[in-house]
């Protein structure tokens, strides 16, 4: 037997309202039930890249804990990929940020989608473990810090937002304030 993958549109409960979110679900051998991680990506400078995103760049690292035995969600936040809604996640200007209310937005995305894969019958849900990158990486701590029930860590990979090219960071204390 061998790591199963398949693509779902997760049906999520944000806000109170529902939105179909792209995921790509990676699955290891056996019976399970198994823990659950949730990998969750940054965002694009332009606004026309959060539509081009797919699951795929984050395959690699989904295998890497799939094959230490943990169903893996790549999930895309609303208006990311396929995912319904619009950009939810507007941090206002580089110079002038509100990085508190995007990770919190982000949180929530993250969030609705976890309430949703609890209901697999092959996910552990006192076993989770959410993994994000950039804007996900800040909000899977804002995530983490509210303490959901069955959320037991998260891993940050340079978690923040905004920027006006590749390596500079928008207010720099204003990020570090909103951790």
């Amino acid at each position: 037997e061998q790591i199963s993958k398949e693509r779902v549109m997760l049906s999520a409960t944000i806000d109170g309202d529902i939105y179909a979110l792209e995921a790509q679900i990676l699955r290891p051998p056996g019976a399970g039930p198994f823990s659950l991680a949730v990998v969750t990506h940054g965002s694009p400078r332009g606004s026309s890249g959060r539509r081009r995103m797919t699951t795929n760049g984050y395959v690699p690292q989904a295998m890497e804990f799939t094959q230490r035995g943990y169903v893996t969600a790549i999930v895309l936040r609303r208006g990311y990929g396929k995912s319904e809604g619009h950009w939810f996640e507007e941090y206002g200007e580089c110079d002038f940020p509100y990085y508190d209310k995007a990770a919190a937005t982000t949180a929530e995305d993250i969030l609705g989608a976890i309430m949703e894969l609890k209901k697999r019958p092959d996910v552990d849900a006192t076993r989770i473990l959410i993994v994000g990158k950039l804007a996900g990486g800040i909000g899977a701590v804002a995530l983490a810090a509210k303490n959901p029930p069955g959320i037991l860590a998260a891993i940050n990979f340079a978690g923040g937002r905004g920027s006006r090219s590749h390596g500079e960071v928008c207010s720099k204390g204003e990020l570090v304030d909103a951790y």
